[in-house]
């Protein structure tokens, strides 16, 4: 073992001793091999002896190359920059990393900062790292500090009206290195007269470290708004009132500084004279600070005061009466400015109706200023005298006869005003037997609703017979004593309401109704018969009559009265499952007859299948009703049922999919399965293993319970197990070598071995000796993971067997603390007998205890063997 600079010259790592029986000067050459990577070398030396005669001894040394010293760093030196500045090391330098034996070794840094933004330290630790993995570390310290004021903007200087608010914009302020900059400020503030006033704002920003910075907003307030002011409204007023503002109104006012305006006022007379004079008055408001507004009110002087007048009452009169004011009166009327009124009249009539006529009589009073006031007197001419009126003479007539006033007669009549009356009369039955009397009253109407009445007598009398007829669907047509025939259960009985009876006087004439039966051989059968007689108020009658035979000659009717079969019909075939076939009888179904009761008897055929060849067909029944009324007549219902199980057992008790450790992978579940039409169907349980998959760690246990009943019906239950650590469980129990074996094939050796299942990942190496002890690995293979079989079988072919003999053991690694190793097997790989080379070859040579004389073919050969011992 060297260092990796020390070199590997043989004047370093030594040279082989050699001798020879016969050759005292030796020709010794080397070959070297290298393996390995990176710190991981190590080099396989063959020294070769030959002697003169060309024969040859070879050695192997094994030089082993390590790194074990330190790289060198030298870091660049402590800097201090501004907090603004950046610091990559393209900035504040990179250190002079070197190393024996890594020409470029790698170099990196990592920062640690302490302080704050005022003084804030930067370790930052330069790491230098070889290709063996050797460290060297050193450290350079980066000052970052602020020395230098925020950066403050204040807004600009503005005028406000002394109502509004104080307001100040904040100003705008950063720093380089602190993100949290301290705003203050302090206020002036300067009198300049009583409407002006100026206040200062001076702002300073500090930032973390103490630098300041300032800047001032000043605000000018004044008042240069002038008032607003409201006139009093418009007014106009009576002449004798005055014009003050005590009586006309006095204006209001706001203004947004001073809360006490002053109030002043002018008139200027505009137009007018006597009953309207008009005025202008100019209203003005001046605040505290002189500024001012002005309004204007229009004040009139009038007289609008109107004359009151009150009319004489309304009156109610003849025609014939006089209507002038001497006769129905004058009105009483008076002013509060002139008392000498101008007085008139004027009229309007309305005719109300043929005898009704209204004046409405208007009075106005007009005052020198032309106001006018007015009242109404209503007067009603109107005729209030009934008129006289004369009946027609009283009369006897035949019921049947017409009562119109045309054939009985009119009245006659007259009136004082009214040359066309309204003649109307109603009838009132003062008997409702026979003879029928009628009292008509006549009433005469003039146009003025005055009314007079008188009464005439009519009195009808009855000889005439009612008239009866059919009203029935099964009646219509049919003549008095007819024969009807009919099935009883086609056949309803009559009732008085299945005739009509109709009566020139009686409006409902009375109905009686008499029904006779006679019972026929059997059931409801037999002779109806029916009679009306229809009889008026006078006692006039009319008769009616009908004979019913009634017969059965239709069968009952069978109706499917269980829910195996509802809605079946005769004839049909009926597919039921066997878990909800149920045996039926006579009570399955109803039997119905219109002309009495039904006995039903029952028949029932039954045929068994194979459920397995029938597809789940258990058994065909044929099911026979038959229902018998009492006289004799019979109905039969015939239904096939093919009772099938179709229908899988349930699995009872399957566990919920889980996810576990492969230590608490629980035990199968104790499952049982029910079936509907099999008593005890078959459960079998099998479970299997699905491997990881794309690099997972987890595989699924998958438990699998299959129920069959005798029908061949089948289901299945699963149970997922997820194994969340699937590598090495499930081993069906402690890895090893099944077999191993060696066949030859053309110039190398094909080794196959068989090994146990194993679930978590592992290795073969082979291996291959001359002596049995010392071996080398010829091969690696990769090991599979099998979940499913309880071994695997690998096979690997040695190109390349050494002559004479080859051991050959598999090595089995990653499947516990030790590698398992297989049988050692033999092979022994010989010279051709017509090869003209040594037949034997001698290891190991030198040697320090055993010598090993190897003979390479089965031809027999004499071999002279000379030790020198060369120590």
């Amino acid at each position: 073992t060297v260092e990796c600079e020390a070199g590997t010259d043989p004047g370093i790592t030594g040279s082989p001793v050699v001798s020879d029986n016969c050759d005292v000067d030796l020709e010794v050459e080397f070959a070297d091999v290298l393996t390995g990577t990176g710190c991981d070398q190590a080099i396989s030396r063959t020294w070769m002896a030959t002697d003169n005669c060309g024969n040859i001894s070879e050695c192997v040394q094994v030089i082993s190359l390590i790194d074990t010293t330190l790289p060198g760093i030298n870091c660049p030196p402590n800097i201090t920059v501004a907090c603004t500045d950046s610091i990559p090391p393209s900035v504040t330098g990179t250190p002079f990393a070197f190393d024996n034996c890594s020409p470029n070794p790698a170099v990196d840094y990592s920062d640690l900062m302490s302080g704050d933004s005022c003084a804030l330290m930067v370790q930052r630790t330069w790491t230098v790292t070889d290709d063996c993995g050797n460290q060297a570390s050193c450290v350079q310290e980066i000052v970052m500090t602020d020395t230098q004021a925020p950066s403050l903007s204040c807004a600009a200087g503005k005028t406000i009206e002394c109502d509004q608010p104080v307001e100040f914009d904040e100003p705008t302020a950063s720093d380089d290195c602190s993100s949290n900059i301290s705003l203050t400020y302090s206020d002036d503030t300067t009198q300049v007269s009583a409407c002006e006033q100026i206040i200062t704002r001076t702002w300073t920003a500090t930032d973390l470290c103490g630098n300041t910075a300032t800047c001032a907003q000043a605000i000018q307030i004044i008042d240069a708004t002038a008032p607003e002011i409201t006139c009093p409204p418009a007014i106009e007023i009576e002449c004798d009132l005055g014009t003050g503002p005590a009586t006309t109104g006095i204006p209001s006012g706001t203004d947004n500084c001073d809360m006490d305006l002053d109030f002043d006022y002018s008139d200027v007379p505009v137009s007018g004279a006597g009953c309207a004079l008009t005025l202008e008055r100019t209203w003005t408001a001046t605040d505290n600070c002189g500024n001012q507004t002005s309004c204007t009110q229009i004040i009139t002087t009038t007289d609008t005061g109107v004359p009151t007048i009150n009319c004489p009452p309304a009156k109610t009169i003849e025609c014939a009466t006089p209507s002038d004011p001497a006769s129905l009166g004058e009105p009483f009327a008076f002013d509060n400015c002139d008392p000498a009124l101008d007085l008139v009249f004027e009229d309007s009539i309305t005719v109300l109706d043929d005898c009704s006529t209204e004046i409405d009589r208007k009075w106005t009073a007009t005052d020198d200023c032309g106001n006018i006031g007015e009242c109404h007197q209503i007067i009603t001419v109107t005729d209030l005298t009934a008129p006289a009126v004369t009946c027609p003479d009283d009369l006897t007539l035949e019921c049947g006869s017409s009562t119109d006033p045309a054939q009985t007669g009119l009245p006659t009549g007259s009136d004082i005003c009214d040359a066309n009356l309204d003649f109307t009369y109603t009838d009132d039955t003062t008997s409702n037997n026979c003879p029928l009397v009628i009292s008509r009253t006549w009433t005469a109407t003039d146009n003025c609703g005055n009314a007079t009445s008188c009464t005439q007598t009519l009195t009808l009398t009855d000889t005439t017979s009612p008239e009866l007829s059919f009203n029935h669907p099964a009646l219509n047509g049919l003549n008095h004593c007819d024969t009807l025939q009919t099935e009883c259960g086609d056949f309803e009985p009559f009732s008085e309401n299945d005739v009509l009876a109709t009566d020139n006087c009686t409006a409902s004439p009375g109905i009686q109704f008499f029904e006779n039966f006679a019972p026929g051989a059997c059931g409801l059968t037999g002779t109806y018969t029916f009679e009306w007689v229809a009889t008026d108020d006078c006692g006039n009658a009319d008769t009616l009559k009908i004979v019913v035979e009634v017969t059965d000659t239709e069968p009952p009717v069978l109706t499917p009265n269980h829910p195996m079969i509802e809605d079946a019909q005769d004839g049909d075939t009926l597919l039921v499952d066997c878990e909800n076939f149920w045996f039926l009888d006579e009570n399955a179904v109803l039997a119905e007859d219109a002309c009495g009761t039904a006995t039903v008897t029952f028949e029932e055929e039954v045929e068994q299948s194979d459920c397995v060849s029938q597809n789940g067909l258990k058994v065909t029944l044929s099911c026979h009703w038959i229902a018998t009324d009492e006289c004799g007549n019979a109905d039969t219902l015939t239904l096939i049922m093919k009772v099938v199980d179709n229908t899988p057992p349930v699995i009872l008790g399957v566990p919920a999919d889980t996810s576990v450790t492969c230590a608490n992978i629980p035990p199968a579940a104790t499952v049982t399965a029910s079936d509907g039409c099999d008593g005890n169907p078959t459960l079998t349980f099998n479970e299997y293993v699905n491997p990881p998959v794309g690099g997972s760690q987890s595989c699924e246990l998958v438990r699998e319970w299959t129920a069959t009943d005798e029908c061949g019906n089948t289901s299945v239950q699963k149970q997922i197990v997820t194994i969340l650590d699937c590598m090495g469980c499930f081993m069906p129990g402690n890895p090893g070598f099944i077999s191993f074996n060696a066949t030859p094939t053309g110039d190398g050796q094909l080794l196959e071995w068989t090994f146990t299942a194993v679930t978590r990942p592992h290795i073969f190496t082979v291996q291959r000796s001359a002596d049995k002890v010392h071996f080398e690995d010829i091969g690696i293979l990769e090991g599979r993971l099998n979940f499913a079989s309880e071994s695997d079988t690998y096979t690997f072919t040695d190109e390349a067997p050494r002559t004479g003999n080859n051991y050959y053991r598999i090595r089995a690694l990653n499947l516990g603390d030790t590698p398992i190793f297989s049988d050692t097997i033999w092979v022994r790989n010989l010279l051709d007998n017509q090869s003209r080379a040594p037949k034997y070859q001698i290891y190991p040579n030198p040697t320090s205890s055993k010598l090993y004389v190897e003979m390479l073919t089965n031809r027999e050969a004499s071999v002279t063997l000379a030790i020198h011992n060369e120590l």
